[in-house]
This record gives structure tokens, C-alpha cells and sequence, in this order.
């Protein structure tokens, strides 16, 4: 039986988005086979703003890479990341253009559903060699980050925020499926990715998660609907704010958003002595050891905008946010539908404000899976009900 390029890319793309999940990183090469496999099947590259600042941004980042003079490993494997992780997402969105995307969502719905199996199964594993004993909350964002023993891990990653990071970047595109093919807000849906949020112990993904949830929720008709919801923000406010977000210990120096506070304070008060050119490919470790009141190794302050005025300044920076905007637009115009653009990018911009150099594989997934739901066009607040099957 022969089978169809489109078919083999469909569930190539699948592939993708399991690959980036597996303990061996083996996603760079499948990714890059994707690349060629689309662009084949397509045989036609748009020609887009978005593209363009992105073209823009990358040759920059190159160039500071070689100029730099500094080729170890991370500098590598981050230099790396750019070319791969840009190649698939203009790919990606150059093999969507036009492209029906029905079924190839229900190929990514029954994906993430069986994902998300195995990162519960992750999770439990981390908290069973603890007793369970964390579930009711942590005291401290290292308490949180202990229950990640490498010699469990299997499946996502074994990095507290950056797990907790793609548990939004993949759940919240799966929130969003179910409102786009089935015209609800899936509540059961909703429910699972901010348990497995709240379980990976990061306050990373609950923030961004309550937020999108809570501007869908915004939007939708009915008044009690809303009002039950800020009903029952309002009642677990303080468990969220003492065992999730912990914010008695918020600008503790042994606290990751206390360390997080402290390297952005180092960036503003020290601005002066930044170049507008920026100080070179991934700077923030001489950076934050030379002015920041304590520095833990980190390859990066924290926070995509920043990085990229401190790695790339002020070109590198417009180049990146033009690049968002523009993009935006694209889906905007090319999807009619603002309101589903505005809901898309609210946890995207979210995440990107307390992680990420700005060209990791999570944000590349998540923009390609906005575009493949957008693209269903069926989107409609006004439509949608509320449903708890998933």
C-alpha cells in the first residue's frame, strides 16, 4: 500500500512533537528530516514579514556567535538550536499554508492525549521516591526541584521549569483544540493540564495557564459562568499564593524567582554599561557574575526580551519582537479571528517572561500548533460552550 506524502508528513509531524519529549535528544535530526519533507511536499516557500525579521535575527545571532570567540558546548548546542529550531517553524508554517488541517488535528489531539499520560506517569514517579509528601505544596523552589531524580527520568525533562514550561506550551494548545474542533471549552481539559502543572512544582506554567484560562473564560458568554470562576479564584487565592507560588518566599535569594528578581535588577541598574550592539552570544553568565548580587550558572537572565537586548541589543531585540508582531498579524489576517490570536499568545508572552533565550524548541511547537488550530477557522467565543468531556 502506497502511502501519501501528506499522509507520511502528518504523522512525521506527530513524530515531532513526541521526539521533543524523549530522554535521548533525538529531536534536532527529526526535525531537520521534517524540514526537507515539507518544504518537498510543498514545494513553495511564502514570503513573509515574519520570515524576513526572523532571516534577520538569526544572521545577527550568527554573527555575534563568531565573533564571540567562545565555541563550548552550550554556546554550540544553543547556536545549533537556532538553526534547527527556525528551519522547522518556517517549514512548519510554509507546509500549513492552505493546508487542510482536520485531520492531522485529530492525529495531534490523540498525541497530546497520550503525552500527557506519560507525563503524569513522569511526575508520579518523581513523587512516589518522595512519599507524596510535596503534593500539598513546597516551602521552597528547591524542595520542588529535588523530587527530579535523573535516575527516573524517562519522559520530558528532568528540569523543574523547563518541564513545567512545556506542560504549557503543549497543554495549552490542548485546551485549545477542543474549543476549535468541537466548539467548547473543554473543562475536564483545563483541569488535567493545571494538575500536571501544579504536580511538576513550578509556578512557571500556573501563571501563564491561569492566565490564558482566565481571559477564555473572559470572553466567553454568560455571566454566571464567569462569575462562579472568580468565585473560586477567589476562594483558593490563598493556597495558590502560599503552596503554588509560594509568595512568602518570593524575593528569597534561595528562591528561583527571588534569583530572577535579583539578575533583572542587575540588567536595569547596570544598563548603562550594556552595549546597544549587546554583549555577544548567550553574555548573561559574565554578566550576571560580574554585577548580579548572587549568580547561580545560569546561561540566561530569565526572561526572552531581556536576553536578547543582552546578548544582541537593540537590533537583536527589534528583530525579535518585530518578528512576534508580525507574525501575529500573519495569523491574524490569514485566520480571521483576533480573538483567537490574542488568546494564543497570552501564555506564550507569559512563559517567555520569566524563561527562554527566545529560540528553544517549546516556543518553535507552540507556534506551529497555533497555526494548525487557527487554521480550522472555526474558533467563535460567541459558539462555544462549556463541556467536561475531554
Amino acid at each position: 500500500m502506497k502511502i501519501k506524502l501528506e499522509d507520511f508528513n502528518d504523522g512525521l509531524f506527530c513524530f515531532c512533537l513526541l521526539s521533543i519529549f524523549f530522554p535521548v535528544k533525538i529531536y534536532p535530526l527529526v526535525f531537520l528530516f521534517a524540514s526537507f519533507s515539507f518544504f518537498f511536499e510543498r514545494k513553495m516557500i511564502i514570503k513573509k514579514g515574519w520570515v524576513v525579521y526572523l532571516v534577520l535575527y538569526s544572521t545577527y545571532a550568527i554573527i555575534s556567535f563568531v565573533v564571540s570567540g567562545n565555541y563550548d558546548e552550550l554556546r554550540l548546542t544553543n547556536f545549533y538550536k537556532i538553526f534547527v529550531n527556525f528551519i522547522f517553524l518556517i517549514s512548519s508554517i510554509n507546509w500549513l499554508y492552505n493546508k487542510e488541517t482536520d485531520k492531522l488535528i485529530r492525529y495531534v489531539d490523540n498525541v497530546l492525549h497520550f503525552t500527557f499520560f506519560l507525563v503524569f506517569i513522569q511526575l508520579m514517579l518523581y513523587h512516589k521516591q518522595s512519599n507524596f509528601q510535596y503534593l500539598a505544596g513546597v516551602k521552597s523552589s528547591g524542595e520542588g526541584t529535588d523530587i527530579y531524580n535523573n535516575t527516573l527520568y524517562f519522559w520530558g525533562l528532568d528540569n523543574k521549569n523547563l518541564f513545567g514550561a512545556r506542560i504549557v506550551t503543549i497543554g495549552f494548545p490542548y485546551i485549545l483544540i477542543g474549543a476549535a474542533r468541537f466548539n467548547r471549552i473543554s473543562l475536564s481539559r483545563i483541569l488535567l493540564v493545571i494538575i500536571l502543572a501544579y504536580i511538576s512544582m513550578s509556578r512557571t506554567p500556573i501563571f501563564a495557564l491561569i492566565s490564558g484560562v482566565a481571559y477564555i473564560i473572559w470572553k466567553m458568554p454568560g455571566r454566571y459562568i464567569k462569575l462562579s470562576f472568580f468565585v473560586l479564584i477567589a476562594l483558593i487565592t490563598p493556597f495558590v499564593l502560599n503552596s503554588v507560588l509560594r509568595i512568602d518566599t518570593l524575593t528569597s535569594s534561595s528562591d528561583g524567582m527571588g534569583l530572577r528578581l535579583i539578575y533583572w535588577a542587575a540588567f536595569f541598574v547596570n544598563f548603562d554599561k550594556i552595549s546597544i550592539w549587546g554583549e555577544g552570544f548567550l553574555s548573561s553568565d559574565k554578566f550576571l557574575d560580574k554585577y548580579a548580587l548572587i549568580y547561580m550558572g545560569e546561561p540566561n537572565i530569565h526572561n526572552t526580551f531581556l536576553n536578547n537586548y543582552l546578548d544582541f541589543g537593540i537590533l537583536g531585540l527589534s528583530f525579535y519582537v518585530l518578528f512576534l508582531i508580525t507574525l501575529f498579524r500573519y495569523g491574524k489576517s490569514l485566520f480571521n479571528n483576533r480573538a483567537y490570536w490574542v488568546t494564543a499568545f497570552i501564555p506564550l508572552l507569559a512563559t517567555m517572561m520569566v524563561l527562554f533565550p527566545g529560540y528553544d524548541n517549546d516556543i518553535i511547537v507552540y507556534l506551529i500548533l497555533i497555526f494548525i488550530i487557527g487554521q480550522l477557522k472555526s474558533f467563535n467565543y460567541n459558539k462555544c460552550t462549556y463541556s467536561m468531556s475531554l
